[in-house]
């Protein structure tokens, strides 16, 4: 009896210790003070909450204060539906190796098919314009465009499972249905091969060799995977970026090596060699994403300092993500979008950082890091509002993609969907909040993934796909198939 109150203490302590080590990545973005917040949002960001003594606390809080959709009610949002599959019968959020024992009935249902979609399957404008399809229902987190067969894509979504088109996006359909898998963090297809496409879901790594009919896991993260990378010609070399650290598989991900244990945020290959690679890792200690350069595939990394980020005050720096893009174009240029912040009160925005040499040397060409910030000549491209006031939705919402035609050519995501012509030197917001007078019409906010391949440009949104083929001239929506709507409430008859 009493080495089995002892078992149960220690299982006791070490879940609590796990789930207090990797929080941070259950949230949009994990406030540095939250002395200042109502009580439920102190206990939402604590060590060890209880989740149904958040979820009364937070109800409470807003029968008495006027309801605001601020970073915090966005991030119980994003939280509560990522903790669900993790909780027991108390409310406790359980990491540990029996966690599948506490799945929740909802992903018995799913596996069970007791619930069948219904609609919506497509969202219209009707106006004056005339009535057309446009993404504002389907939550798409990520996306992949096959190289070689560039009509076949696959799609992750926010709210449940991956989704495959072979007609470049006029219509999907769902290839995980026997899968339980909710948020999907990134899908990549290999260059070379169609029928091989690996996904990260729940912190685990997929993969199916048949082009998406069926899965196999093949690598349990421990934590969320970030950033997929397949090698353009042997698909058996792939990498992740995760926030449990950098992983790399020569054998198709039968066996995995840990070759950084700090947060990564992106890979990339060259656009033309594929014996180069470019990484963004975290430094805990600087509090600042470093630029890693690998010119043996993968196998060693570098860092690179010349002309690269530092923060103006460490102790007030923050890293909270970082993504990258390079064109064939000019394949030695990249750019790298950084959010964060460089000193107090920059509100997550540190800056777009450019390299012509293939990562040997940087500038940011929108100088200063972070604020202060200028609406016009130097806005604060991941907060709501361009003057750097308002809440920002941290790696959540950020994206950035580079045009295969025009090197000088940088769309970047966030809250908003903003280009540059004269290589991230300025930006000018063309979709979603704040982009009055250069609107391209119909851009859901929040940017989660833009993709470009020759003249496609993709974006994904809380809204779903849309698609340019003028380099964000004018778009359409294409997600019909994408069953990824996002609900948050459920009512019935008073006497039901």
């Amino acid at each position: 009896m009493k080495t089995t109150l002892i078992f149960l203490i220690a299982l006791l302590l070490a879940t609590t210790s796990l789930y207090a080590q990797n929080r941070e990545s259950f949230f949009k973005v994990f406030p540095a003070n939250t002395s200042e917040l109502p009580k439920w949002a102190q206990l939402m960001y604590s060590a060890d909450p209880n989740v149904f003594e958040v979820d009364y606390g937070y109800y409470q809080y807003f029968r008495k204060n006027t309801f605001e959709k601020n970073i915090d009610v966005r991030n119980y949002m994003y939280w509560r539906k990522n903790v669900e599959r993790y909780l027991n019968g108390e409310g406790k959020i359980i990491l540990n190796q029996e966690r599948q024992q506490v799945q929740t009935q909802r992903d018995i249902a799913k596996s069970n098919n007791m619930w069948n979609s219904i609609g919506p399957f497509e969202t219209y404008n009707h106006g004056s314009d005339g009535s057309f399809p446009v993404s504002w229902q389907s939550n798409v987190y990520c996306f992949d465009q096959c190289v070689s067969a560039p009509d076949i894509l696959f799609a992750g979504t926010e709210a449940g499972g991956v989704f495959r088109s072979t007609n470049r996006g006029l219509d999907w359909e769902l290839v995980t249905e026997e899968i339980p898998v909710t948020t999907i963090d990134d899908v990549k297809i290999a260059a070379s091969d169609s029928s091989i496409v690996f996904f990260t879901g729940q912190d685990k790594i997929y993969k199916s060799t048949d082009g998406g009919d069926n899965w196999t896991q093949i690598y349990d993260l421990g934590d969320r995977g970030y950033q997929l990378e397949i090698n353009p010609v042997n698909p058996d070399v792939v990498h992740c970026a995760a926030y449990s650290g950098f992983f790399r598989t020569v054998d198709g991900g039968n066996t995995w090596s840990n070759l950084f244990t700090a947060k990564c945020w992106d890979v990339k290959y060259h656009p033309v060699d594929t014996s180069i690679m470019y990484l963004l890792k975290n430094n805990p200690v600087q509090n600042r994403c470093e630029f890693f350069k690998s010119n043996d595939g993968g196998a060693s990394w570098t860092i690179k300092t010349n002309g690269w980020y530092v923060p103006a005050v460490t102790s007030q720096a923050s890293d909270i993500g970082a993504r990258m893009a390079t064109t064939p174009g000019s394949p030695n240029i990249i750019y790298v979008g950084m959010i964060g912040q460089s000193k107090a009160n920059d509100n997550g925005w540190i800056g777009v950082y450019r390299s012509t040499d293939a990562g040997e040397s940087w500038i940011n060409p929108n100088l200063p890091d972070g604020g202060p910030y200028d609406v016009n000549l130097h806005p604060n491209m991941a907060s709501f509002n361009p003057d750097g006031t308002g809440f920002h939705q941290g790696f959540f919402n950020f994206s950035i993609g580079v045009s295969h035609n025009d090197p000088a050519t940088v769309f970047l995501g966030c809250l908003s969907l903003s280009i540059s012509t004269d290589s991230a030197a300025s930006f000018t917001r063309i979709g979603a909040y704040y982009a009055a007078g250069n609107d391209i019409g119909w851009i859901h906010p929040d940017i989660q993934d833009i993709h470009v391949l020759g003249n496609d440009v993709w974006v994904c949104s809380d809204g779903g796909i849309n698609y340019s083929t003028d380099e964000l001239q004018t778009s359409e929506s294409r997600k019909y198939g994408i069953i990824a709507s996002d609900y948050w409430g459920f009512g019935q008859g008073w006497n039901e």
